[in-house]
């Protein structure tokens, strides 16, 4: 795939980037292709993305001005395996659960389908999560010569830690017992915070309260 990828036009490429980058807005959800956590969208929101006043902003892109123009270029992403459309289909585990992506044979666009991403894009954050973390081990191997207020700064942090894992870890276990409960008196049972474990904001783990 990533063979095919170096073969395009560098305005293909070009076109690759922006839709990977945040400035595109194109609503990603997450999916599960061979047992491998995918990026997928759906073809209506690139084609929007395209159409936007930001792409029209690009430099050494294709003109975009009509639907018809922004199809033809995403068949041409499709061409050098940026992409691959897949059908999505519930995990049947519950709600929340990544829905199970599958390749289709019929490759192509179609603005009402889904795709997953095999073009990774910059990869910048991941080179400075490496050194990062490079930073973090090299500062907790001098943990003992660290002043006395980062000691205590360290202790009142993993404290705080502590309990929010333990607030989670009790949340978890009630949910479950509540839906093993409910399930047995009304199935097929309730979820307490169904998003809670679902790859989505904070906040968004919290809503809906039951399911």
């Amino acid at each position: 795939m990533a063979e095919q990828q170096t073969k395009a036009p560098t305005e293909v490429k070009e076109v690759a980037k922006f839709l990977r980058s945040r400035h595109a807005g194109v609503r990603i959800r997450d999916g599960a292709l061979d047992g491998k956590r995918m990026a997928c969208f759906k073809g209506k929101s690139v084609v929007r993305a395209l159409l936007s006043p930001g792409y029209q902003k690009q430099m050494g892109v294709p003109k975009v001005e009509t639907e018809a123009d922004a199809i033809e270029v995403l068949q041409l992403l499709n061409t050098f395996a940026f992409y691959v459309c897949v059908q999505r289909k519930p995990s049947g585990i519950s709600s929340s659960s990544l829905k199970t992506l599958h390749v289709v044979p019929d490759q192509g666009f179609d603005p009402d389908e889904y795709y997953v991403w095999l073009y990774e894009g910059s990869q910048w954050t991941t080179y400075a999560g490496a050194v990062l973390m490079v930073i973090v081990i090299f500062a907790g191997a001098l943990f003992p010569i660290w002043p006395s207020f980062m000691h205590v700064g360290v202790h009142y942090i993993s404290m705080t830690a502590i309990f929010f894992v333990g607030f989670i870890f009790i949340i978890a276990v009630n949910r479950l017992v509540v839906h093993i409960i409910t399930s047995v008196v009304a199935p097929p049972g309730i979820w307490i915070f169904p998003r809670l474990f679902a790859d989505v904001g904070f906040l968004e783990s919290f809503t809906p309260l039951y399911e």
